[in-house]
């Protein structure tokens, strides 16, 4: 088997990880990783250019003990090569060789546990979380008990998986539902030969036989048909639901009648019928459902509404769900996230869970799905396709937009260095650039780019006056739209402000901010995240630049509670709508308070990949900001901190995007 590793690297101590990329060959559509008799880490790879598949791979080993295979799955798994410990063991020093000498260790606090966080693809620590966290809700009496309709397109489905299918539904602790199923017009014999059995078992079970094979959204359509319910939950013919799904999602609906659309967690079902990769979403996020249908399973709708929307449009197969799911959101914001693992997808060689591009008209057909949201919605996009199904929604720029660049001084260097950067990356749309900071250096030019750009200085003496200075550029500027750029920043995109103006232009969006990374290499900002202890969590720090992140979360668009503020854009009307800056807060904090201040006024705040930076590595792997900054935004803040609903709680309020035994 043709290969090649690019990089093979360890990263951490106290429990290393693999960090490996390169390619294989085209043929291999799955990676697995194998510790002694137990495979534990594995990951669908797509096929690229010249019949090779790419890949990279994180990965938390088990131990620095013995060796690891990496395994290659055609029709079946085959080695591709072994991992010595010895190998491992030199990696492992050669870490340790990098790391500042130790101070001396004070006494650990008192019955304080260590936490062991692992990443989602960890199979085996995630079967230790499911059997520590995972609870079911105790059922009982509901108020309010609307019928629920399963709309189930069935077509060739092993008769195995229809009947595990249909009795985790028929289990349900919530009794109140109907099962609508449509066969396409299967050929094998044992699908049929199941339906006809079930729909003798449940007189809650309706079954159709189409005459003729429609595909999947003409089939949807014809179960549809049969639903009498006031919602509608949409299941795959080989997939499960969780025994209390119905009831939590009844219990929602208890809660708020109003609701249009619920959705949950999900994870998968591996072929050797065990749980894995779960996927724990964010509260309803547009901006990062743009980038892909997240929301997915299980999704229940209001049954009046799809009737308005005309349910599944055929010719869009691959992508039904997503058109359907943009389509709702057109019509609604009455959309409600349960965070509780409430599906499993069975992940099989012809499902779209098992390979992602097994239906290679997938990512057209969504593209066209978000060509004709934007269309329907008024926005002037243009959709690119970034990963299989994931998209780039490229926002076009208003005509004759105009910047007011805003630096935040520390030095004189940093600064001649940004601007030069800045006359490298220059646009058309540059208005002025003001550079705000305690003692400025003498020298500093006052034009940029042949004096088409002025610069101007505003000198300070204090935190406070910075931001009542920058407070008095909000008002004064006569650009429509402010960028903020720390002067030690570095901007590497030819089309930065163009991209971020765009995202800035959408009247739903407030902070647009770029991907920063350091100059080795590893991300260092995108998006931050709040915790209950009243923490900011730098989302994906760490990540080499070249990995794609947790559910793809360093490659498309993400929406976020407060962004990073290295390079950020936003229209200067916003900033001015929600009182402007607090000038109890020092110039590197205002940006996370202003980005609180746009959430709280039903702004959403986006990190945008397609712009990446340079930052100087930092002493510190956290968010830059000081204690008294810090808990200043906890007080003002209190709810954003309590429930950041771009982040999932099922996560560790420690390690980002990690789940916590």
């Amino acid at each position: 088997m043709d290969y090649q590793i690019k990089r093979c690297e360890i990263k951490g101590l106290k429990r290393p990880g693999l960090l490996m990329s390169g390619w294989v060959d085209g043929k291999v559509k799955r990676l697995a990783l194998k510790h002694k008799d137990t495979i534990f880490f594995e990951k669908d790879i797509t096929e690229g250019n010249d019949n090779i598949s790419y890949f990279d791979i994180e990965a938390a080993l088990p131990d620095a003990k013995s060796d690891y295979l990496l395994l290659g799955y055609t029709d079946h798994y085959a080695p591709i090569l072994r991992l010595r410990v010895s190998v491992l063991k030199q990696a492992i020093k050669a870490v340790q060789n990098r790391l500042p000498a130790k101070k001396a260790a004070s006494a650990p606090a008192a019955n304080v546990p260590e936490r062991l966080c692992f990443d989602v693809s960890d199979k085996e620590s995630y079967q230790k979380w499911l059997a520590k966290h995972e609870t079911v809700s105790t059922v009982t009496e509901l108020s309010y008990n609307p019928l629920i309709s399963l709309v189930i397109p069935v077509y060739n489905v092993d008769a195995e998986y229809l009947s595990a299918c249909l009795d985790s539904i028929l289990s349900q602790s919530y009794k109140n539902f109907e099962i609508c199923l449509a066969d396409d017009c299967s050929t094998k014999q044992e699908t049929l030969d199941t339906l006809k059995e079930y729909e003798t078992k449940d007189t809650r079970i309706h079954v159709r036989y189409r005459p003729e094979n429609g595909h999947i959204s003409a089939c949807s359509n014809t179960a549809l048909a049969d639903a009498s319910g006031e919602f509608v939950g949409l299941v795959d013919n080989d997939d499960l639901l969780a025994p209390n799904a119905l009831y939590e999602v009844a219990l929602a609906l208890n809660e708020d009648r109003g609701l249009d659309l619920i959705y949950t967690d999900e994870d998968k079902l591996g072929l050797d019928g065990r749980r894995e990769y779960p996927h724990f979403k964010s509260d309803f996020a547009p901006e990062s459902f743009s980038s892909g249908n997240y929301l997915c399973h299980f999704s229940v709708i209001r049954r009046s509404l799809l009737n308005e929307i005309g349910g599944f449009r055929p010719g869009y197969e691959g992508a039904q769900d997503f058109d359907l799911l943009l389509r709702v959101s057109e019509h609604t914001d009455r959309i409600r996230h349960i965070p509780m693992i409430l599906y499993y997808w069975r992940m099989i060689p012809t499902s779209t869970s098992y390979i992602s591009d097994s239906k290679n008209y997938a990512a057209d057909a969504g593209k066209r799905s978000l060509e004709d949201y934007c269309r329907a919605t008024g926005r002037d996009a243009e959709i690119e396709i970034r990963l299989n199904t994931n998209y780039f929604v490229n926002y076009a720029a208003p005509a004759n937009a105009r910047l007011d660049i805003i630096l935040f001084y520390h030095d004189r260097a940093n600064t001649l260095g940004c601007l030069k950067n800045l006359s490298r990356y220059y646009e058309k749309s540059f208005n002025t650039i003001t550079i705000i900071g305690k003692q400025i250096a003498k020298g500093l030019p006052d034009t940029l780019r042949g004096n088409k750009v002025p610069i101007r200085e505003i000198n300070v003496r204090s935190d406070r006056e910075a931001i009542t200075a920058l407070n008095r550029e909000m008002k004064t500027g006569s650009a429509d739209y402010v960028a903020f750029i720390d002067d030690r920043t570095r901007i590497h995109a030819d089309n930065w402000a163009r991209l971020l103006i765009g995202y800035a232009s959408q009247e739903e969006i407030g902070l647009c901010a770029a991907r920063v990374h350091d100059l080795n290499g590893p991300i260092r900002e995108s998006g931050v995240l709040l915790t209950p202890e009243g923490s900011l969590l730098p989302a994906n720090l760490a990540y080499p630049r070249v990995s794609f992140g947790v559910y793809g979360r360093l490659s498309v668009v993400f929406n976020y509670s407060a962004v990073n503020n290295k390079c950020v854009v936003a229209e200067r009307c916003k900033l001015s709508d929600v009182g402007g800056f607090d000038n109890n807060l020092s110039s590197s904090a205002v940006l996370y308070d202003m980005a609180l201040r746009l959430l709280n006024a039903d702004k959403r705040n986006v990190y945008i990949p397609e712009i990446e930076c340079t930052f100087p590595e930092p002493e510190k792997q956290e968010i830059e900001i000081s204690e008294k900054d810090r808990l200043y935004l906890f007080r003002e803040w209190p709810n954003e901190f309590k429930r950041d609903k771009y982040y999932n709680p099922n996560f560790s309020m420690n390690e980002p995007f990690q789940l916590e035994l």
